[in-house]
């Protein structure tokens, strides 16, 4: 007698081309680095950290959610003003959390899209602040309307860009 589970699901990994997986995490670098010259508003976009929740989400995988959030916060590193290592230790953790959360639920809905990138913004921001003053000793102006400004305009770009970037997925 075999005994089978009715919640027993599978969960769809997918698989990218190797132009989308150099084209858009450096198209997200590009434009994080010179549109907020031109449009100050856009700076509260953090296009690395969208494509890295994405990548993780699609994944699966803890270990390509680690290294997506290292390879993409080491540019954005070296990329900003600040101190090398902010926004490395902050990707990788997100990747890394989301990752894990991928890997227990269904992550397809423009909903939960919305909730996990709305969440993980305020577990980024509280990791760059966290190793940014703490440990870097760096000063940081916080700004509780502010934050919850970005999450929302983050988590409704990370619902556009998740379904523009879906375009590119195949299933593994």
């Amino acid at each position: 007698m075999v005994l089978s589970s009715s919640s027993a699901r599978r969960t769809e990994v997918y698989r990218f081309p190797v132009a989308a997986l150099i084209l858009v995490p450096l198209a997200a670098l590009i434009l994080e680095a010179s549109v907020p010259l031109y449009f100050h508003a856009f700076s509260m976009v953090n296009l690395p950290l969208l494509v890295v929740i994405y990548f993780a989400l699609a994944r699966r995988s803890i270990l390509a959610g680690i290294l997506a959030g290292a390879v993409m916060g080491v540019a954005q590193d070296s990329l900003s003003q600040g101190p090398i290592g902010l926004f490395a230790i902050s990707n990788t953790v997100i990747g890394y959390l989301t990752s894990l959360v991928s890997s227990r639920m269904e992550a397809e809905a423009p909903l939960i899209r919305f909730l996990i990138v709305f969440i993980f913004y305020y577990l980024h921001f509280f990791c760059r602040f966290a190793v940014g003053v703490v440990l870097a000793g760096e000063s940081m102006d916080v700004s509780l309307l502010q934050t919850v400004i970005a999450s929302l305009v983050n988590a409704l770009g990370g619902v556009v860009l998740f379904f523009v970037l879906d375009r590119f997925r195949k299933a593994a």
